[in-house]
């Protein structure tokens, strides 16, 4: 078995419903999805049958050297409210009694 490696990415543009997946090391994959999670399914099997395609006609596999990870992070911060102070907790300790 055989394993290739290719670059995928996921975006979606300013004022766009829909996600766009491709492979900017493998020409011709790309595939579009109404969640991110559908983008990506949707160009796998883009790529998955542009590989088959080369393959089958001989033709070279170009493959990325260089692979990167990119993920978005979205966080949110309550900008109305105080900080909160830390809670204190008193502990107390029971002696034999003697």
């Amino acid at each position: 078995m055989r394993f290739f490696t290719f670059e995928v990415v996921i975006e979606r543009r300013a004022g766009e419903d829909e996600y766009a997946g491709y492979s900017p090391t493998l020409a011709g994959c790309f595939a579009r999805g109404a969640t991110i999670e559908e983008a990506r399914s949707n160009v796998h099997a883009s790529i998955h049958r542009r590989l088959d395609e080369l393959l089958a006609r001989g033709e070279p596999v170009v493959q990325a050297d260089d692979l990167r990870y990119v993920e978005q992070l979205t966080i949110g911060i309550r900008s109305s409210a105080a900080p909160r102070q830390p809670r204190r907790q008193t502990i107390g300790m029971r002696g034999s009694g003697t």
